[in-house]
Formats: C-alpha cells, structure tokens, sequence
C-alpha cells in the first residue's frame, strides 16, 4: 500500500509538470523530447530497440498505426531514422495528454468503442499496426481486432506487444467473489433495464481490504470503476461498461451500540434491511419508505425519509465513515478525523471514495406507525388537491403523504392515490386522517403496522419492469390548475411507458431547511416540495420521447412556482441521465450551488484523479 501511496504521489508531481510544460509548449508551438519522456515513466529503452526494427519494416509510403502504445509512437517520431523513410504514423490512444505531442497525427481512441472516431482516410489503408493492449482478456481482444480489422489493408503487419494476462491478478488478491461475464456469479441487473452495462469484472468484497484490491486494480489497468449498493440508482452510476463493479452486497451487517447511539450500516445493506435491524433494538433513523435501496446510497445522497420531519435528512445524522480511497487507503472519518471529508459525504455522493460503513445517529422508535392507502378516480382529483392543501396547513413532522398517479395494475386505467405513514397510534391516525377516508375512496387501506414495515410502503415500484428514466422538481405552489395540466401530460406517456408515475411528496421540510446550506454538501435547504416524475417501462425505440417526456413534466409541475423552484435540477438523489453526463460539470455546478467551490478542493485532496466519476462528477480545483 505505501510503494501504490509513493507512486501515486510521484505521479500527481508529474502530472504537475505535465501541465506547466503543456502551457510553455502550447506558447512555444515545440515539444521536447527529453522533457517530454521524462514526464512519462515508461519503458522507453525497449521502446527505442522496438522502433528500430519498425524502420525496417517502413518507406516513405508506410502507413503505421500505434493502438494503445504511445511511448512506442513518441520514440518512432523522435529518431532521427524516421526523419529519413518518411513514414505515416498515426497514435490511437485514450490518453489525450499525448495529443499534445501527436497532434494532427492523434485520434482519441476508447477500446470500448473500437469503432467511433477513426479517421476516413485510414480505414483499409493500414500498412503496420503496432498493438499494445491495456489488458489481456478475451473481451479486449475481441474489441481491439474490431479497430484492427476496420484499418487494416488485406496483407499489412500486425504487431502485438503482450505482457502477461491480467485474467487472474484480481482473484489473487481477492479474498471474496471475482466474476466475469461468462461466470454463474456475474450479475449487472439493474432496476432500471437501460443502465445495465456490461462489466469486465463485478467483484463482490468481503472487507475493506477487498475493496482497496478493486480500486487498485481497476487503476493499474485504466478500468473505469462503478460501485452498487442496491442497484436502485436510475442514473447508470452504479455500472461500468467494460470496466469494475464493486458490489457490496455481501457486506451487509448492521450493529448497533445503544449507548451512544450509532448505527453502522455497511455498504450493501438496503433500506428493508437497515429499518428491521435497527427496531429491533426499539431504534430509527431517517432512511427511505423504498426497502430495495441502498441505505448508503440514499443517505450520502441526502436522504429524504419518513422520519426527517423530527430527525433531519439522512445526511445530516451521519456521524462517521469507513472509507476506501481512490489511492486504496482505507480512512476511518468523523469530526476529528478528516472532518472535510465527513462534510463531503453528507450530500456530496459516491465522489471521494468507497464508503464501506456508515456510522448514523440513532434515535427511539416507537413500537407501530399508521399507515395509509387510498386510491381515488381521477375526477376526484379536485377535491383531493383541496383536502390535502388544508391538510399542509396543519401537517405535523410525525407525518408523511404523498400523491402519486399511476395506472392500475389489473385494469390499466388512471388512478390517484394517496399514499401516507405518521407515528400515530391508531386513534390518532382516525382521527387526522378521516378527512382523506369522507372523500369516498374507490379502495381505502389504513392499517396500524409494526414500525419496520414502513420501509416496504413503496416495493411495488420494485418490481416494475423494463427501461427507466427520472427525476426530481421542486414546487412551492400547489394548485388544482398545475396540478391538473401535469396529469393531462403524464397520462398520454402510460401509452408507451404503462408504468410511469408523478408522486409529489408532502415530507416535513422544516428541520430539514433549517440547516444552514454551508453546514453539509447537501445544498437543497429549502422548506419547497419535491416531486418524483418517473417514466417506467417505455422500450428502446421510444427512449427519447422518453427523455422529451420527462423533462415536460418536470417543468409542468414547479411551473407555477417561483423562479428559483422553477430552475431546481430536483432532489439529488432521483437525477437521471443529467447526473451522469459528466463531460463537463455543469449539472454538478447547478446542483451544489454554493458548495461546489468547497467540493472542489476536497475532489483535489482526496481524488484528483476523478476515479469516481460516475454521479455528479466534481471537477478538482484549487479555486
């Protein structure tokens, strides 16, 4: 761990220089050489012994590929022999720091993609490729001979530079379940079917060791790496496509010290499962009413929750962390121990690292709760609007309704339901909630249930099938006019995505706004409702009407709102497509708002080199 610590560093230093002599460089319009491999610590006596035997093989009208091998391609156009055959060589590479010494002559290449991006005039017309392989599995090669065979004339060389596989690195420093595609315990399911990727390896660790190996060897070999906890995440941010899943659900334990406290929940437990083993120890925290997700997931996300009205977000009642980090360290953090990194991870997501056990405040439970379900026609969707705006005015934090549109599961028309849960004893609950059972209803279910089966309110949402796009929007007005043009968009969408919902939550926001924004990266500190808008089960062809869809209606129901509510990117944790198209940081800069600067600089501490980068990428900066 401490040489991987050491070349790491060595390597920011570089990078450093790098920067510096890019800037002098792009100045001065000349690359030097000496600097140049100097910056980069490769093997560059073998490249050079290499080069002589490609000059051989060269005239002045050779055409040369060089996939993946840079330091091959920078040693080929700095002797002084290549100055003399006058050959054509071309770089294909994904590292683009090399564009600046290739320039014309450079092409990004991503192996996972072997095909976009090759320019024209080579396609068939390639003479010598030299090769040199990120990795060695069947997968890669499969998609390198696909660029291969794309420009390659018929006779040209193929030169392959090998190392030893790669294929079983992993499984000897593994102690859990490595698995590949073509193994029984592979498994890169998600809820929502279109963010599924294929991974060259989903790992399943058993300890913190565990998953520093991952980290280590998804960086060693230039593999984008994901992490899953539920696999709830609609965004795409817990796959990799062709790259490293840690998938944590095997370290799913959850104790409890009833002393102070504090739960520690791992990093695969879900919502169900953190709810049932807290209360048995008659405790709660806020977590969510959906039992399938992941319980850290929600949390450093934000966390909206039953129980935020009387405890805060999730966020808010973390309190310490085990943490992987991008270097493999593992980190214990609280507020004496890398206290700008528990800030972090109070809203800022998956980006500073694997969290691989969270410490939360823990609070009484009390034995049941009421809970409610009632399902309108939606010609009563007036008068329910009316009752539920008189119901806000009094809403107590014990409370938590929501009003959700959706087809009927056996008949397939429109419904409105109210879905709701309240620390009330059942009397209590009668006697609040009657005001929703006087308007009739077509199925009414209140029920007094045990307190840990809260978080199975929402599973039906877990068991709808096939692609998912969502989000979030944020609402200050709630009237019967917006509220009836958002239903006219979403019921023409159930034609070709039947599963699809709006669901405006009625949380207790106030403790929640209560908290100054710069006390934790969660920015969203504002008493403003959320809306879950939610096309579920559309099919390929219709993806983007599907997007067109979503993004309708989520302007529809905060459009008679104000303006800062109407510019909201919504609740954190439902962004979809926006919160993983991360070429540049503009979602993330609208969505931590005034923390992002902060985020920032703790993105540079301890990730500079944006290994996580699958939600809401923060850019590293000194600003």
């Amino acid at each position: 761990m401490a040489h991987l610590k050491d070349f790491l560093l060595e390597q920011q230093a570089l990078q450093q220089d790098y920067l510096a002599l890019t800037e002098r460089q792009e100045e001065a319009g000349v690359i030097d050489v000496k600097e140049f491999r100097r910056l980069f610590g490769e093997d560059w006596a073998f490249a050079y012994r290499l080069v002589e035997a490609l000059h051989a093989l060269c005239t002045p009208s050779t055409r040369i590929a060089f996939l993946c091998c840079p330091t091959t391609f920078v040693a080929f156009q700095s002797t002084s022999e290549n100055i003399h055959s006058g050959a054509q060589p071309h770089l294909f590479e994904y590292d683009e720091r090399f564009k600046t010494f290739a320039g014309a002559q450079y092409s990004y290449y991503d192996l996972h993609k072997p095909l976009d991006g090759l320019p024209e005039d080579l396609l068939g017309q390639v003479d010598v490729a030299v090769v040199d392989p990120p990795y060695l599995t069947r997968e890669t090669n499969e998609l390198v001979s696909q660029t291969l065979k794309a420009l390659m004339r018929k006779g040209g060389k193929l030169i392959l530079l090998t190392s030893q596989s790669v294929e079983h690195v992993l499984d000897e420093r593994f102690k859990g379940i490595v698995s590949r595609p073509s193994d029984a315990a592979y498994d890169t399911k998600r809820w929502a079917f279109n963010v599924a990727k294929q991974a060259a390896y989903v790992v399943y660790p058993k300890d913190v060791e565990d998953i520093s190996a991952a980290i280590i060897f998804a960086r060693e070999e230039k593999l984008p790496l994901a992490i899953t906890g539920g696999g709830h995440n609609v965004s795409g941010a817990s796959s990799a496509e062709g790259g490293v899943v840690i998938d944590m659900r095997e370290m799913n334990a959850i104790r409890v010290d009833k002393e102070d406290k504090i739960g520690y929940i791992q990093g695969g437990a879900t919502n169900a499962l953190a709810i049932k083993e807290l209360f048995k120890h008659g405790m709660a925290t806020t977590l969510g009413l959906c039992g399938a997700v992941g319980c850290i997931g929600l949390a450093i996300g934000g966390g909206m929750g039953f129980k935020m009205g009387k405890y805060g977000l999730a966020c808010d009642n973390i309190v310490s962390a085990t943490m992987v980090l991008a270097n493999g360290d593992v980190v214990f953090v609280d507020a004496e121990h890398h206290p700008d990194l528990l800030w972090g991870i109070k809203g800022g997501g998956s980006n500073f690292g694997v969290i691989a056990e969270l410490g939360m405040r823990l609070h009484e439970a009390r034995p049941d709760v009421y809970t409610m379900q009632n399902i309108y026609l939606p010609e009563q969707l007036p008068a329910v609007v009316a009752e539920l705006s008189k119901w806000l005015e009094v809403q107590t934090p014990d409370e938590l309704i929501a009003l959700a549109f959706s087809l009927g599961p056996e008949d397939g028309k429109p419904y409105v339901t109210l879905i709701g849960v309240a620390d009330f004893s059942a009397e209590d609950g009668e006697r609040l909630w009657n005001r929703f059972l006087k308007l009739g209803p077509v199925l009414s279910n209140v029920a007094q249930v045990p307190y840990d089966m809260y978080g199975a309110l929402a599973d039906p949402f877990n068991h709808v099938p096939g692609n998912k796009v969502q989000s979030g929007a944020h609402f200050n007005k709630f009237d019967y006019e917006t509220v009836k043009r958002t239903y006219d968009m979403w019921l023409p969408v159930t034609s070709k995505a039947p599963f699809s919902t709006v669901m405006y939550e009625f949380y207790h926001y106030d403790l929640a706004a209560s908290t100054p924004v710069e006390a934790t990266a969660f920015p969203q500190r504002t008493t403003d409702k959320t809306a879950l808008i939610g096309i579920y089960g559309y099919d390929d062809e219709t993806a983007l009407e599907a997007k067109q869809a979503l993004t309708d209606i989520m302007a529809c129901v905060s459009s008679s709102s104000t303006e800062e509510a109407r510019k909201s990117v919504g609740y954190l944790n439902y962004l979809t497509f926006a919160g993983t198209e991360n070429d540049t940081d503009i979602t993330a800069r609208m969505a931590f708002g005034l923390n992002y600067a902060r985020l920032q600089k703790i993105k540079r501490d301890y990730d500079p080199d944006m290994v996580f980068n699958k939600w809401l990428c923060i850019i590293p900066s000194d600003a």
